[in-house]
């Protein structure tokens, strides 16, 4: 069980974003989340969850002395806590979360992009906050973002290198949650009604955080048009008011609107969402757009603005529409189609639900992060690796000497009596899944179909004239030492499996088995190797994941000597 601290600015982040993925990992793992706990309110579903949180003043704006403040307070919990992993969400939370985590000596620092706050300044101040991503990039051991177009723009941008920065799954921080986020005609007739507005009348809707980067005002600016040219739309906002917004389009007549709705916060806005016709999202700076593909599980098709991250979310005329960037003539115009062309408004929020259900379930997502949260190591597996890789550099040295004449006088005997090639070099799948070229003697034909051994109709037909022997004695086995010398291979773990093998390769990623090194010897080989069916095979390698340490190496290693001495469990 590894202990995992994640770090954001806010609760509205985790009530957004995160809530079903920390349910599940702290099943798993032992979770705490460090947030500002009087900016917002959490979710009441957090207090059902095993997680501990800790209150840390993080705010929003910059602040030297608060930010002095809570790097400290973070630095201090990081310290006497000790985590495996900390992973931070959000640019203030980042900063202070992963300079922090380097300081303490944290093994694994993740942070994840969600958008960038520099991507509409200018001069000294967009390049003093993208100095800032710059450091939280250096200061974590991985980086993600949350859709392939932020991966593009950050390596663009020169804030990652690319191939320093990845997503998780298809995109998506979150996800979209198809049981709470789809349809529903109670709610919708029951919202409409309470709000005034009938089937006839285009309901536009807003969702997120109430700020000018979000394009509040651009949006509001072109209602007033629709607005004033039809009389048969609404706008209902959604979200917190971070900025005077309300209060500045009071005092503004030129954008007061009897059919303007705000809403306010809410932990339910999918309720919005099934009860209006058409999202609106011109934000100038966003990550993926979760909140685009939440609507689109309810059926709305979305109007945004063409930027990174968003354009991953709206397909251009097939799941909504995109406009140029700060064009309140473009937005306007796209809001009036949806308003006079019901027909497509329709046909475009069907196409829109089919987009989110096949690509972004949260169910999946979180799968996703699941599967890479199994793959971390805690503190005290990354301190038994290094050990693992000194004794396996130590040996495999030692070894090379000691086995340099047999290994000539090997070659030399498979080379005068099969020809070349003397070595065969194979791709196999090493740790978290990652190809590798594996060397062997050559014991098989140069014809045999590159297939595991047990696959093979007639194994002993495609054997070459020492090729049973050198399986027998497993010295066919001995230039992988080159491999555990560089260090793709270990003298113990599972057995690389060839690329075609799907089926084991799956298996053992479903177990959480393909994070570790592959092995010259394993468990399962010192159990039974070529006698044993996939499914023991993975279980003894399930078994040795569980049980792995020094002591239980050395077993094995003294287990496969005495089988090479027996010939034990070689079938052909």
């Amino acid at each position: 069980m590894s202990s995992i601290c994640f770090v954001v600015a806010t609760p509205f982040t985790v009530n957004g974003f995160l809530l079903e993925h920390l349910r599940e990992l702290s099943k798993e793992h032992k979770v705490t989340l460090c947030m500002n706990l009087s900016l917002y309110d959490c979710s009441p579903a957090l207090a059902t969850y095993n997680i501990q949180m800790i209150d840390v003043p993080i705010e929003r704006k910059i602040s030297l002395f608060s930010d002095i403040k809570a790097f400290w307070i973070l630095y201090w919990i990081f310290i006497n806590n000790r985590f495996d992993a900390i992973h931070s969400v959000t640019p203030k939370a980042g900063l202070l979360a992963m300079t922090a985590a380097l300081a303490s000596g944290t093994p694994n620092r993740f942070h994840t992009f969600t958008g960038q706050v520099w991507a509409n300044y200018q001069g000294l101040r967009r390049n003093f906050f993208k100095k800032i991503d710059r450091l939280i990039v250096l200061s974590s051991s991985k980086t993600f973002a949350d859709s392939p177009s932020q991966i593009s723009y950050l390596v663009n941008q020169k804030v990652a290198k690319n191939n320093g920065i990845s997503i998780l799954g298809s995109g998506s921080i979150s996800g979209v949650n198809l049981e709470r986020f789809k349809s529903n005609p109670q709610i919708r007739d029951h919202l409409r009604s309470k709000h005034g507005a009938n089937e006839e009348t285009c309901v536009y809707l807003f969702v997120g955080r109430l700020c000018k980067d979000k394009g509040v005002l651009d949006l509001i600016q072109a209602f007033k048009k629709i607005d004033q040219a039809s009389g048969r739309a609404a706008l209902w906002i959604v979200g917190p008011d971070e900025e005077g917004i309300q209060a500045l389009v009071n005092q503004n007549l030129d954008l007061l609107s009897s059919n303007i709705v705000w809403v306010g916060p809410t932990f339910s806005p999918e309720h919005y969402m099934t009860a209006a016709d058409v999202l609106v999202l011109p934000s100038y700076r966003e990550g993926f757009g979760s909140v685009i593909i939440e609507a689109a599980a309810c059926g709305l098709p979305a109007i945004a603005y063409r930027i990174p991250g968003v354009i991953d979310a709206v397909v251009d005329r097939q799941t909504g529409l995109l406009c140029s960037v700060g064009s309140v003539e473009e937005l306007y115009k796209a809001m009036l189609l949806m308003l006079s062309d019901k027909s497509s408004r329709t046909r475009l929020g069907e196409q829109a639900q089919i987009y989110a259900q096949e690509k972004f379930s949260s169910t999946l997502v979180t799968q996703t992060w699941l599967n890479f949260y199994r793959t971390v190591k805690t503190r005290k597996q990354l301190r038994m690796q290094r050990l693992k890789r000194m004794i396996d550099l130590a040996f495999s040295v030692v070894a090379i000497i000691i086995f340099a004449i047999p290994i000539f006088l090997v070659g030399l005997c498979v080379l005068i009596t099969s020809g070349s090639p003397v070595l065969y070099w194979s791709t196999r799948i090493g740790e978290n899944n990652e190809p590798f070229q594996m060397p062997k003697f050559r014991t098989m034909s140069t014809n045999t179909p590159a297939l595991a051994t047990h696959l093979l109709s007639d194994p002993s037909s495609h054997l070459t004239v020492l090729g049973g022997f050198l399986r027998k004695t497993s010295l066919d086995e001995l230039p992988q030492l080159w491999c555990i010398l560089i260090g793709t291979m270990s003298f113990v773990g599972p057995r690389p499996a060839l690329f075609n093998q799907t089926d084991l390769i799956e298996m053992r990623t479903a177990l959480g088995i393909d994070f570790l090194k592959p092995g010259l010897t394993g468990w399962a080989q010192v159990n039974g190797r070529d006698e044993l069916g996939l499914a023991e095979k993975v279980g003894y390698d399930q078994e040795y994941r569980n049980r792995q340490s020094t002591l239980f190496d050395l077993y094995i290693m003294w287990l496969t000597f005495l089988k090479v001495i027996r010939r034990d469990g070689v079938s052909h």
